[in-house]
């Protein structure tokens, strides 16, 4: 009876975390985990509200703690993937690399969104040519992900090639106008254009999008551009 309620428990929290009611998710999962359910989804699924609420060191207990419990290969990607991404949000760049490079070659469904976080990862690293060595793997593998091309944006940024870095940027835009480092570089790029109108509009609109520890832009930043115009 125990063991049958303690995965009714888990199945409960996983189904609400999966239809996006988080604070009903989140009681179900807690109570599962109290009682050492053995379900990796439900460790998983709470270090990822755990993360969504920036506790990084505490998700990345969650996450080990699923690994322990996890025997399917399909999971496991998803947690080397979500871990990868919890390390860049800390600013441990190398852990996200270490996580992601030992993932990339056996993922092949989705495997875009492993090159794409993996590109983050060493463009936060300084390190360029892996960058966008990998950023072009993805865009091979999904030539009209938005993620990637803002990603792309942002290296050819960093490369001062701001004509390249532009029209990807704007192409991440074509398919999603929420994305605060594409509004955001954009504006800069204008800027640097001398073409202050534009620059206006784009850091407006960055400053209407939600920001994480994942972008490259903070909410600081933004205000400050926006304070000249």
């Amino acid at each position: 009876m125990g063991l049958f309620y303690t995965n009714i428990l888990g199945l409960l929290g996983n189904y609400f975390y999966a239809v996006g009611d988080y604070q009903r998710a989140e009681k179900y999962l807690k109570k599962a985990i109290k009682k050492e359910t053995i379900q990796p989804t439900v460790y998983l699924n709470y270090g990822i509200i755990l993360l969504f609420r920036e506790n990084y060191d505490e998700a990345l207990k969650y996450f080990e703690e699923a690994r322990n419990h996890n025997k399917s290969a399909a999971i496991d990607k998803n947690l080397s993937l979500t871990m990868g991404s919890c390390y860049i949000a800390m600013g441990k760049n190398e852990e996200a690399i270490k996580e992601l490079e030992a993932l990339k070659n056996g993922y092949s469904e989705g495997r875009e969104r492993v090159l794409n976080v993996l590109a983050y990862a060493y463009l936060k690293e300084g390190n360029i040519k892996n960058a966008l060595s990998n950023i072009n793997l993805s865009l091979e593998k999904n030539p009209s992900a938005a993620a990637a091309y803002e990603i792309k944006g942002l290296i050819y940024y960093k490369l001062n090639d701001f004509e390249t870095a532009k029209a990807a940027l704007l192409k991440a835009l074509e398919a999603d106008k929420s994305l605060l480092d594409s509004n955001f570089y954009l504006g800069l790029i204008y800027e640097h254009e001398d073409n202050t109108a534009l620059a206006k509009k784009y850091f407006m609109a960055a400053s209407l999008c939600n920001a994480t520890k994942l972008n490259s832009t903070t909410k600081e930043e933004i205000e400050m551009k926006l304070s000249k115009y």
